[in-house]
């Protein structure tokens, strides 16, 4: 580039948009213009260093709401999965409890054999050895019974799981209301509220009440079972004089209910 000199300015030919070249011309200025001029750059600088930190102070905030809120989503789908994992133990228990119906209804059985042998005349050791075997059997519906109150112990784990579940997406709604009120001019669509919360808890809290009842009840009867079975071996032995059967143990204990 060429350009000319005169005086206290300088004035070059500058390539315009167009391609073409037009003269400009540049001045000297005082040491107050500069520092004028410097104050006006800095001050222009600094606001859109402000904007620029309001801006990504929105962005975090924004990602905050997100984050909570996709949180809150899984502690949801997490809930209603342990639920589930919770009634469908509470299911195996009842099916343990079939199975020990049908262990008692043989021990009876057998029972009313060693009965009949008795007052049929049969060999005495026969008879005794026959009630030793019902003994067994009501030992066998106990064992079955300590399998029922397995199985409520693994529902206990499932109503821990539940009550977990309920305090973490408690919690982590709260967070995200808080950061909803840091930034309430933002609006994430489909965003978790306090009904659908509320609803997911008390469904949470009525399945554990239910669960506790179903299991208990199946507890009680698994305890009953055992206690037809002692009395149908201690029956046998009593009809072939075979002296006193077997106590029965002590019986299986319920969830307490939930606090």
């Amino acid at each position: 580039m060429f350009g000319t000199l005169s005086g206290g300015s300088f004035t070059v030919n500058f390539p315009q948009t167009n391609g073409s070249l037009a003269p400009v011309t540049f001045t000297s200025a005082t040491a107050a213009q500069f520092n004028t001029a410097l104050a006006r750059l800095q001050g222009a600088t600094g606001s859109a260093n402000s904007s620029a930190a309001a801006a990504q102070n929105v962005a975090n905030e924004q990602a905050r709401i997100n984050g909570d809120a996709s949180q809150v989503q899984k502690d949801t789908s997490g809930l209603a999965g342990a639920v589930q994992s919770m009634q469908s133990d509470v299911g195996a228990i009842s099916s343990t409890l079939a199975g020990e119906q049908k262990d008692l209804q043989s021990t009876q059985g057998a029972a009313q054999n060693v009965e009949q042998e008795a007052q049929g005349g049969t060999d005495t050791g026969e008879v005794c050895g026959d009630a030793g075997s019902v003994d067994g059997d009501a030992g066998s519906v106990a064992g079955d019974a300590g399998s029922v109150s397995g199985d409520a112990g693994s529902v206990e784990g499932d109503i821990s799981d539940v009550q977990n579940g309920i305090s973490g997406l408690q919690s982590d709604f709260s967070s995200l209301q808080n950061a909803q009120g840091a930034l309430p001019s933002y609006h994430l669509s489909g965003a978790p509220t306090q009904s659908q919360v509320n609803s997911a808890v008390s469904s949470a809290q009525g399945a554990i009440t239910s669960a506790i009842n179903s299991a208990n009840a199946d507890i009680a009867q698994a305890n009953t079972l055992v206690t037809q079975a002692y009395a149908a071996a201690a029956a046998a032995s009593s009809a072939g004089n075979c002296g006193s059967a077997s106590q029965p143990p002590t019986p299986q204990t319920t969830i307490p209910s939930s606090g």
